[in-house]
């Protein structure tokens, strides 16, 4: 079911008598729905995943395709690497690996140490900042 997305055949495929009936009830099952989800979610995060990767690196990279489109491909790249450092960003944190998780955390450190370069001129803004409010005639009485 996971691979086609028709209940119908995977229940004829899986060899029950009434394929249309039983591919319906099964999709009723929660467990069933988890297990497909999770099989299309590998697929898409997998395979899928690599292969548009890929096509985005051909058509940057071929110097005969149009500007267009390599611009256009280009902008795929710079957005989903400025919006999402990582695409396990958008996953369930349980299904990342080990390693992904190490790596994560590791951009994680390096960006909260950037961070820490820049606080210094925000904390020396913040004390030129008056401390109290000028009390006015009415406000806050």
């Amino acid at each position: 079911m996971a691979a086609t997305g028709d209940p119908t055949y995977a229940a004829a495929k899986a060899g029950y008598k009434s394929p249309q009936q039983r591919g319906s009830e099964n999709l009723a099952k929660p467990a069933v729905l988890a297990a497909v989800r999770e099989a299309q979610q590998a697929k898409l995060f997998g395979e899928m995943r690599d292969t548009a990767l890929r096509v985005v690196q051909q058509i940057m990279s071929d110097e005969t395709a149009s500007n267009r489109d390599r611009i256009s491909a280009a902008k795929i790249v710079l957005d989903k690497t400025d919006a999402a450092p990582d695409s396990a960003g958008e996953r369930d944190i349980s299904s990342l690996s080990a390693a992904e998780l190490a790596r994560l955390t590791e951009e994680a450190r390096a960006r909260l140490e950037a961070l820490r370069i820049i606080s210094p001129v925000i904390d020396a803004e913040a004390t030129t900042l008056p401390t109290t409010l000028p009390k006015e005639p009415g406000v806050f009485d």
